[in-house]
């Protein structure tokens, strides 16, 4: 085999080394991209849970300063204990 045969041969393989790189950084792009989105979903719902809990307590505060006492159902936390 001659020295060109041997260099065309070598980008060959070096081409078809590429090709199947980009075909699995493709194939795990596509099954990644779901769990992005699903993760995006939870995340979501995450910080809207924390939304509602902050305006709760803050509602919660709120009626405490306006009537000066602490509702009946925090008096005593651990019924158990009382």
């Amino acid at each position: 085999m001659s020295y060109l045969q041997q260099m065309v041969q070598e980008l060959a393989s070096k081409v078809q080394a590429d090709q199947m790189r980009a075909r699995a950084k493709n194939n795990m792009t596509k099954r990644l991209s779901p769990l992005g989105h699903k993760v995006e979903g939870k995340q979501a719902r995450v910080e809207a849970r924390q939304n509602w809990r902050a305006l709760r307590l803050a509602r919660q505060v709120k009626r405490i300063r306006k009537t000066d006492r602490m509702p009946s159902r925090f008096r005593c936390y651990n019924w158990f204990l009382c």
